[in-house]
């Protein structure tokens, strides 16, 4: 009995030896759970509200492969604005343009640069930029030995070209009277921009020149009928015609 008593004591014994082993073994991981815990949510808290310390470069492929939804809807807008842009643009032909370009020339013989500078270069300006309708930016002028150029611009506004001009010319000649006597001449040219856009040419072997001349006559009578057609000059015409010795067959030789 003494015997069977000592080992159940002995038995009870390593038991609660065992039990307070695993009291204490399990202690210091029930302690470092709420740990664990806290430092999750210190490390959660720090990264949300973190201010970003650095900035990731990326290179414009990268950045375009990373947002392609964006790169596709921009691509559809760009096509479908190029196929209303087709749509909607005007398609002529001969489209017609303003032409805002012009020039008024002085001529003063005699006179040196600095004179036509001083005594009509600055009087004229004045007189042109008095119009509304002068750019004064592309406006300028080009002095030389008696002759002045001044290069007008109009504005982008302007649209009826040729009331200004007829109105700049009636302006333009009562203006000379202020100039000096020596200035001969003041005029506006508005036709500087104008090109030939059909040259034609009339020869004959059997027709004489006076002939020739009617011909040219009656085209450009047939010519001006044409709308599209503005300006209509004729050069070189020449009215009489005298025939030269090797014409005539007297060709005189004589001795050196």
């Amino acid at each position: 009995m003494n015997q069977e008593t000592r080992q159940n004591t002995s038995q009870e014994t390593r038991q609660n030896t065992s039990q307070e082993t695993r009291t204490e073994t399990n202690k210091p991981e029930d302690s470092k759970k709420p740990e664990r815990d806290t430092a999750l949510r210190d490390h959660i808290k720090a990264r949300i509200t973190r201010k970003p310390n650095r900035i990731i470069k990326r290179s414009f492929i990268e950045s375009a492969m990373c947002n392609h939804n964006i790169v596709m809807l921009l691509m559809g807008m760009l096509v479908f604005l190029g196929i209303l842009g087709i749509c909607i643009m005007p398609k002529q032909e001969m489209p017609q343009f303003t032409i805002r370009q012009g020039a008024c020339v002085a001529v003063y013989p005699g006179a040196t640069s600095g004179e036509v500078e001083e005594r009509v270069a600055k009087p004229l300006e004045n007189f042109i930029f008095g119009y509304k309708e002068v750019n004064k930016k592309k406006t300028y002028t080009q002095s030389k030995d008696g002759m002045l150029i001044v290069f007008l611009e109009l504005n982008d506004d302007v649209e009826d070209r040729d009331a200004f001009w007829s109105k700049f010319k009636h302006g333009l000649q009562a203006f000379k009277s202020s100039l000096p006597t020596g200035v001969l001449a003041l005029q506006a040219v508005d036709d500087i921009a104008d090109t030939s856009a059909l040259l034609i040419t009339m020869e004959s072997k059997q027709k004489t020149y006076r002939e020739l001349n009617t011909y040219i006559d009656q085209l450009k009578d047939r010519l001006r009928r044409i709308d599209a057609i503005s300006n209509l000059r004729t050069g070189k015409r020449t009215d009489k015609h005298l025939p030269g010795p090797e014409q005539t067959g007297q060709i005189r030789h004589r001795p050196l």
